[in-house]
């Protein structure tokens, strides 16, 4: 895999918050909202998605105005294979509980391992969710379903 080239990061931080913030949004828009004098557990969020979305406009903005940096930023492989564990780790969540989530989060970033030591990685997956699913569901009380 080649790394990728970022050669106006305001830009591309700015799109970053923005779509964070949208994201945000949407999600803040399935509770109630309410209003300023009788707020629902929706306003709070909304307000700081928006806030966050308007951030990122701002700096897309600015960087489109002051085009590329003086120095490009090269994202390596590990970075975005790491930011796709994450959102994964969200998505097998929500679908199948934590026990699965941390499974498949533990997997993916080792994804540089799998063909050197397969085994050792599998260990390492096990161990991790065992332990995570203790600590966090058991010892702290979290209120993840361990399997859907």
């Amino acid at each position: 895999m080649k790394a990728i080239t970022i050669r106006n990061t305001r830009l591309a931080a700015g799109l970053v918050f923005a779509a964070i913030g949208l994201m945000g949004g949407i999600y803040a828009c399935q509770y109630r909202l309410g209003t300023a004098t009788d707020m629902g557990p929706g306003y709070f969020p909304l307000g700081v998605s928006g806030m966050l979305a308007l951030l990122g406009l701002t700096n897309m903005l600015i960087g489109w105005r002051k085009g590329a940096d003086d120095e490009a930023v090269k994202l390596s492989p590990t970075a975005l294979i790491i930011v796709v564990g994450i959102v994964l780790f969200g998505i097998v969540l929500k679908a199948f509980g934590f026990a699965p989530a941390v499974a498949v989060l533990s997997a993916i970033v080792c994804y540089q391992r799998w063909r050197e030591r397969p085994i050792e990685v599998l260990i390492l997956t096990v161990l991790l969710t065992a332990v995570c699913c203790v600590l966090f569901v058991y010892l702290l009380g979290m209120p993840f379903a361990l399997l859907k």
